[in-house]
């Protein structure tokens, strides 16, 4: 069992994961934010590195696949600029969803390992802060809410490299 100290175990090493699922990736020597549909806090706060008390310490790298999806708790989701892609559907169907950050996220590209649909049915987004570069490419399906295709007004905030939010 885990006794946490300042986010810390102090047998082991492991960080506290404050209740968002970590994988670890071996061929990419990362950790990665793993299937989270059951977490039930309203904000999903994802932290830059990571160490299951087993692996070793490392970079969270990317979302993936199906990591959010039918999540109908998570109103907030904080990504770190260390993660810098998520996979197909890691935030499909997240009706409560109102607020996603993502000033890592560079690209969004359709098909690939991850497939399409990143941010679809997020019918409550209405705040999104991206890299300032961000380009989304092909048939990405991002940003689709409603089955006939209707957006929502959201307001859209650029990261710039400084931290500061335009």
């Amino acid at each position: 069992s885990h006794n946490f100290v300042k986010g810390v175990c102090v047998h082991c090493g492991a960080y506290d994961n404050y209740g968002i699922s970590y994988a670890f990736d071996s061929e990419k020597q990362c950790y990665y934010v793993a299937k989270n549909s059951s977490y039930e806090g309203e904000v999903a706060k994802v932290v830059p590195v990571y160490n299951d008390g087993m692996t070793g310490v490392y970079p969270v790298k990317y979302v993936s696949a199906a990591a959010f999806m039918d999540n109908p708790h998570v109103k907030t989701v904080v990504l770190p600029e260390s993660v810098d892609y998520i996979g197909g559907n890691a935030f499909f169907h997240m009706n409560n969803l109102q607020t996603l950050i993502m000033p890592g996220v560079e690209l969004i590209q359709s098909g690939g390992e991850f497939g399409m649909n990143h941010i679809v049915r997020v019918n409550n987004l209405r705040n999104l802060v991206i890299k300032k570069d961000f380009v989304a490419t092909g048939d990405s399906q991002i940003f689709v809410n409603d089955p006939d295709g209707t957006l929502n007004a959201m307001d859209v905030y650029a990261m710039e490299k400084d931290g500061n939010i335009s």
